[in-house]
């Protein structure tokens, strides 16, 4: 019996070698932001008409080449916190449990869900599923969505002398380390708490990405010396503003979140670099912040080769929101963001699927490409595309569903249903309430989308002069023959079936949804 017993630990001990150890794959999730369609490729977007490239990506034609496509992949809401919300917890972001957001909550039972989410440490995050997993977990680059204990603030005074600025930023990037840690991250470095502008003074506000590289190789070097597998999130700020599309590589590489280094980080081809390889290219200046970015790619590649883990990695690449006219919304030009997926041992290899994703799907699909059990007591609203990334199955969804502020969408069969309900909370604000927050100061401007004041927010404006029907209650576009949402069939009689079959399965997706919203789901 006693032998019986041994023999019954060592198999238990060579099974958690196989779930703990190497034998599980590692996982990187490689996120850019507001990255354009020209800057892809393998999109239409980014080829000339006679079909050559537009760009100089040679580690991302690897990964789409060698991987899947997803065509048809979204994000839940077109803009930045809502988006990395969705995709950090598998939840739909109006599930979120900041304070801010709750509080809003009760003065208006509908959630409005924009920048006011967050992801607290009592949120579970992809983070804790590999962590708990026995995975080594790390997170490096842009956040603007991780709070920890929903209390960070990243203020910096208007007057504050260097010294007292540089020991600001500090605290600031201590606090967001500490952030990431309390949700599920055993390694962080090399964060920028949100958007350059508005974070970070005027003099350092120049993209990095060479500093944040330098914290993912940290990472990856530290990841090589432990027996578990690893989870790392990289997180770009380009292509976000500032600066134009094509020259956000020329910034200072001695900036940082943290202050100006005293020697540029040297992990990635320089400047001179990027623009003499594009020039041989004979490309345009479009393609040198793309470039940027693929040598980040690369760079990484080439660690996980030099640690001998690349073959046993997945790699999923995406951005947290498209920027063709449409971010702050529902629309396509804001939710519309293929992926690629790449895992040799485990995918199909050179594949292109216009099988309906979303980002809520990332969590579950990952859990199970890793034989990794998800906790029944957290409610996720994604699905696994693993048979679909087997090729097992043509798709696993049969729609999509969309929520960003005062707006709620479905995808469905090549088709758009979009309703916009300004809840009525908004109607009892005072004038000078609306006077205070209206962007030009006036208070009789119409809310928008996002639906947090008057005239919304700058950022918005793309969409407001890009879409004809913005402002109606209900909209419907076939996105087969109007892929850029132009022309509202809402109101044609002819298509009142579809508008009605639509309307329903908005309505059945709302039912498992938090918060009310218009007659849609009313208040019980």
């Amino acid at each position: 019996m006693k032998y019986l017993t041994l023999s019954i630990y060592l198999l238990a001990f060579v099974s958690n070698l196989q779930v703990f150890g190497q034998e599980q794959p590692n996982v990187l999730i490689f996120i850019t932001d507001d990255q354009h369609r020209l800057e892809y490729n393998f999109l239409e977007e980014g080829r000339n008409e006679d079909g050559t490239h537009k760009n100089l990506q040679p580690t991302l034609d690897k990964l789409v080449n060698e991987g899947i496509v997803f065509e048809q992949q979204h994000v839940v809401a077109g803009i930045c916190t809502p988006s990395r919300y969705a995709l950090l917890t598998g939840q739909v972001p109006s599930r979120a449990i900041t304070k801010g957001f709750l509080a809003e909550e009760k003065r208006c039972s509908q959630k409005n869900p924009h920048f006011n989410v967050g992801i607290t440490s009592k949120n579970y995050t992809i983070a804790n599923m590999f962590k708990d997993a026995g995975y080594f977990t790390g997170g490096v680059g842009k956040n603007h969505v991780i709070d920890g204990d929903g209390k960070m603030s990243h203020r910096i005074k208007k007057n504050a002398t260097q010294e007292e600025t540089e020991k600001r930023l500090k605290h600031i990037q201590a606090d967001n380390i500490a952030a990431y840690k309390a949700c599920g991250f055993d390694f962080a470095k090399n964060i920028y708490p949100g958007n350059l502008p508005g974070f970070l003074p005027k003099n350092l506000e120049f993209h990095n990405t060479d500093w944040i590289i330098d914290g993912a190789l940290e990472f990856l070097d530290v990841a090589s010396k432990k027996e578990n597998p690893f989870f790392l999130y990289c997180a770009t700020t380009v292509s976000h503003g500032p600066a134009k599309l094509g020259t956000k590589y020329k910034g200072n590489r001695k900036a940082t979140a943290c202050g100006f280094l005293d020697e540029a980080v040297d992990v990635m081809p320089s400047q001179e670099s990027i623009e003499k390889r594009i020039a041989e290219a004979k490309l345009g200046d479009t393609a040198k912040d793309a470039l940027w970015l693929d040598d980040a790619m690369t760079a990484l590649m080439e660690k996980l080769e030099a640690i001998g883990e690349l073959d046993n990695t997945i790699i999923f690449f995406i951005t947290d929101n498209a920027v063709e006219h449409g971010k702050f919304t529902c629309y396509e030009g804001g939710t519309n963001t293929p992926s690629v997926v790449w895992a040799p041992k485990l995918i199909q290899k050179g594949k292109r699927t216009a099988a309906l994703a979303s980002s809520v799907d990332i969590v579950p699909t990952m859990a199970e490409m890793c034989n990794i059990t998800l906790p029944k007591k957290v409610k996720f609203d994604g699905i696994s595309q693993l048979a679909v990334l087997k090729g097992e199955k043509e798709s696993v969804r049969d729609n999509i569903y969309l929520e960003v502020g005062a707006t709620r969408a479905i995808v469905k069969d090549g088709w758009k249903y979009l309703a916009f309900r300004v809840p009525e909370e908004r109607s009892t604000w005072s004038y000078e309430k609306r006077k205070k927050l209206a962007v030009n100061g006036n208070p009789d401007d119409p809310f928008t989308h996002i639906c947090d004041r008057p005239a919304g927010r700058g950022g918005e404006s793309p969409a407001l002069a890009y879409y004809p029907n913005y402002y109606d209650a209900d909209q419907l576009y076939n996105l087969e023959e109007d892929p850029h949402e132009q022309n509202n069939l809402a109101k044609n009689p002819q298509y009142a079936l579809k508008l009605e079959e639509l309307k329903n399965v908005l309505i059945q997706e709302l039912k498992d949804k938090p918060g009310t919203f218009g007659e849609l789901k009313p208040k019980n």
